[in-house]
């Protein structure tokens, strides 16, 4: 299963705390929370949570604002593990007194997510485009505020569909996804639009391919395993050989001098006999 947009649920116009029922379709692997903030560029401190879980602002670019002639901001929030299933409330506190709305939109995929990349488009212009630097496959979504006063003013950019928008009256805000998932590389995202105040943030999200699995042999030779999720298993005691399941590309460190190989994509492998020595695999 490759990342793809599972169910969107806009808010109504707050301010301060609101609270809102999102509905997955699917088991929800991503949860990306986009505010627009009309007639203010002043960055609050506002948070949210999906289903009493914390969702925190995207690292790095969480912001973007426009200071001069209309002012007004974008905020971008995510979630990729831990997500509870099923309908579940989203709750906004501790936000200013500026009016806002903010769309949760839920991804599914074959495993945990993460944000690959953000970058931001401020101030007056024509056509805001950025593009996001990417090493995997991403699932892209962008928010724009504008200063233009219809939504009808703007087109997605080529292989997005403009998904919702809010008319504030004097201001805009329109949110646009990516149609097929993007391959590794420069990612352009943005929107055709003639030159006005700008508050845009595009988002890069990757599924998380690799696990990191930590086990210990006691001097005996038999296995102690911490196991996450990657499934490992030892067999035998000393003198033995041990074996280790792994799904992802896999580097393991040598032990008492031998060089253990590299492991790639879900193979079996035999190792030689390993006493009292710690083997971690990564």
């Amino acid at each position: 299963m490759t990342l793809a947009l599972d169910a969107f649920t806009k808010s109504a116009l707050f301010q301060g705390s609101t609270s809102s029922t999102h509905t997955p379709t699917g088991t929800p692997r991503a949860v990306l929370i986009l505010v627009a903030q009309d007639g203010d560029d002043t960055e609050e401190s506002g948070t949210f949570t999906y289903g009493g879980v914390s969702v925190p602002r995207t690292p790095g670019i969480s912001f973007a604002q426009d200071t001069a002639t209309e002012f007004m901001a974008s905020y971008a929030f995510f979630l990729g593990a831990s997500i509870p299933t099923g309908a579940q409330t989203v709750a906004a506190s501790g936000w200013g007194a500026a009016d806002k709305v903010f769309w949760v939109i839920t991804l599914t995929a074959a495993a945990d997510t993460a944000v690959e990349d953000v970058e931001r488009a401020q101030e007056n212009q024509a056509n805001p485009s950025v593009n996001l630097t990417t090493t995997v496959e991403t699932w892209v979504a962008n928010i724009l505020m504008s200063g233009q006063g219809t939504q009808a003013a703007a087109t997605a950019g080529s292989g997005y569909t403009k998904l919702d928008n809010n008319d504030f009256g004097q201001q805009v805000a329109l949110v646009e996804t990516i149609n097929t998932p993007a391959s590794a590389g420069t990612v352009a995202s943005g929107w055709t639009v003639t030159s006005d105040d700008v508050a845009m943030i595009a988002v890069a999200i990757k599924e998380v391919s690799g696990t990191l699995v930590q086990q210990t042999l006691s001097t005996s030779g038999s296995g102690s395993p911490s196991l996450l999720k990657t499934p490992t298993k030892v067999l035998g005691a000393s003198g033995t050989a041990a074996r280790v399941l792994v799904r992802a590309p896999s580097r393991v460190l040598s032990a008492s001098g031998v060089s253990i190989p590299k492991l790639l994509k879900t193979p079996i492998r035999t190792f030689t006999t390993l006493v009292g020595t710690a083997v971690l695999v990564y």
